[in-house]
């Protein structure tokens, strides 16, 4: 979220909670991703498994995980 616009810097609210100061030639000349634009922000989270589990029973743990958290939406719907 875009807090202030000054002078010579734009200085910015993150979703995580953290300001970010950007001189404005960078904001004129760069790239903006705006996360907020749709309403929802995708998470992509990353899991390990030891070489010998089944990477099949791991995906139906995950899958379950995923219908029964009241934060994952139904569309579109989440993945593994």
């Amino acid at each position: 979220m875009v807090k202030e616009i000054q002078n010579f810097v734009t200085i910015l609210l993150t979703p995580e909670n953290k300001t970010v100061i950007l001189p404005n030639g960078a904001v004129a000349n760069g790239e903006i991703t705006n996360y907020t634009t749709e309403g929802n922000i995708r998470v992509d989270l990353e899991f390990g498994i030891l070489y010998n589990d089944s990477i099949d029973n791991a995906k139906k743990i995950l899958y379950k995980v995923m219908e029964e958290h009241p934060l994952v939406l139904d569309d579109p719907k989440a993945f593994v």
